[in-house]
């Protein structure tokens, strides 16, 4: 049994607590620590600067010394909305929007005491509420 693990584990551990990849597997890592950056930034959240850190050095082993970005075939950009243009939008009170937010029912982020939506998630929760 211990056989099989071993010869299908990608992973080999060291001794001292270390790992090793193969190449493209560290290129696959970092790639998808990459995408899961832009993805959380969408929404205002933000990965371990350390885990981006790790990201950038193992998209780099190969030679480059430039970060890779994920390979997204076209720049994808969100129209950031304000509270007021998401109540338009929902038909209901901008106080109404920033209280579904505070509580967790709106995905959006305040900067600098106000509130931003991603106007494409303003519509789905409207469509799907």
């Amino acid at each position: 049994m211990s056989w099989k693990v071993a010869t299908m584990a990608r992973i080999t551990h060291l001794p001292a607590g270390g790992v090793i990849l193969s190449l493209a597997d560290a290129q696959d890592l970092a790639q998808t620590v990459l995408v899961a950056q832009d993805l959380a930034s969408r929404h205002g959240a933000r990965l371990k600067p350390h885990v981006l850190l790790i990201a950038a050095e193992l998209s780099s082993i190969h030679g480059t010394t430039e970060v890779a970005h994920p390979a997204i075939e076209h720049s994808v950009e969100y129209e950031q909305i304000t509270a007021n243009t998401a109540a338009d939008i929902l038909g209901c009170s901008p106080r109404n929007v920033t209280d579904l937010a505070t509580r967790g029912k709106l995905p959006g982020i305040k900067k600098s005491g106000r509130w931003l939506f991603n106007k494409d998630d303003i519509i789905v929760y409207r469509d799907y509420r």
